[in-house]
């Protein structure tokens, strides 16, 4: 999941800032990988935040995306993206602490 969700802010990042940050939050841990590029589209944002994820709007949204929300659903991770036009994305990816609350 770490690793296409950066290779997917360096592809899209050009002469801007691609940023990894953890830290531990609620009992758990929180990765947030965030980048200053164009942002995600709002159908692809809605997908991956809500959608199941057999049913990607492919277009642009390639298979990666696809399994790093079905490896999150299967290992019990949260994952969101949030994103703005012209002002980047950002995905954060909880882990649970011992009682599985993020």
């Amino acid at each position: 999941m770490l690793y296409n969700l950066t290779d997917n802010a360096v592809k899209v990042t050009r002469n801007g800032r691609i940023v990894l940050e953890a830290a531990e939050e609620g009992g758990g841990a929180v990765l947030v990988i965030s980048d200053s590029g164009p942002g995600m589209r709002a159908d692809l944002m809605q997908w991956f935040n809500t959608g199941d994820a057999m049913d990607s709007p492919i277009a642009g949204g390639g298979i990666g995306l696809m399994i790093v929300k079905e490896l999150a659903q299967a290992m019990g991770l949260h994952v969101a993206v949030t994103a703005a036009a012209g002002q980047g994305s950002r995905f954060t990816i909880w882990f649970p602490g011992e009682r599985g609350v993020h």
